[in-house]
């Protein structure tokens, strides 16, 4: 699923990570994990930096209560796999501080979903395609 324009366009590695909240429901996040170079190459007018998405994070809460995280990277055999999921382990990390789950266990899987644009309407069925059967089914009708 990989295609041309994205293999002309990636890096190796990257001075910073961000992470963008792309859903929300009432137990579980799906977040974006992209990966920043030529970081201050920005102000109002312009945005200068070079941004790739490398993966996606997925927080669940499942009936019991259980908070259940998944780390999926896009498949990439040149990447620094170990600092992606250190500094997404880091974000989670943050987000759950004031809560009850304290102690976080993470999922690591490869993934080959890669799309430059999700139209509107596209989201749910995006978000499949990441999870595959991690998730169950009513997730996706909330």
């Amino acid at each position: 699923m990989v295609d041309k324009e994205f293999e002309d366009f990636k890096r190796d590695d990257f001075e910073t990570y961000e992470f963008t909240r792309f859903m929300r429901s009432a137990d579980t996040e799906f977040y974006f994990i992209v990966g920043i170079n030529n970081r201050d190459q920005f102000d109002e007018y312009w945005d200068g930096r070079s941004k790739e998405v490398l993966g996606y994070l997925v927080s669940y809460i499942d009936p019991e209560r259980e908070l259940l995280n998944y780390i999926y990277l896009i498949e990439d055999e040149k990447k620094n796999d170990e600092e992606i999921i250190k500094y997404t382990k880091q974000f989670a990390s943050g987000i759950y501080a004031y809560t009850e789950h304290l102690e976080l266990d993470f999922v690591i899987r490869k993934t080959d979903v890669y799309q430059k644009s999700i139209s509107l309407g596209e989201e749910i069925d995006f978000v499949k395609r990441v999870v595959i059967y991690d998730l169950p089914e009513h997730v996706f009708t909330d």
